[in-house]
């Protein structure tokens, strides 16, 4: 009898008024989960977003790469 292991999900979020498009986030990241985005942050940066969060496995190399404290990453539950 197998048992298959489950993979676990996460939520990336990125806080856009704290972003300042350092584009750390996007540069570390392997699987893609983060882009620049278009729209206009209050501080005038075109913020980063999180647009394939579904492709994160919560390595968190986002969260200690941030010098801004933007990214959270979150485990979704089963």
């Amino acid at each position: 009898m197998s048992q298959e292991k489950k993979k676990k999900r996460f939520s990336v979020q990125v806080e856009s008024k704290l972003c300042k498009a350092c584009l750390y986030c996007v540069a570390s990241c392997n699987k893609g989960v983060f882009e620049q985005g278009k729209a206009l942050n209050p501080q005038g940066y075109e913020y980063v977003t999180a647009v394939h969060s579904g492709e994160c496995v919560g390595c968190l190399t986002c969260i200690g790469i941030c010098p801004d404290f933007a990214v959270t990453v979150s485990e979704l539950p089963d």
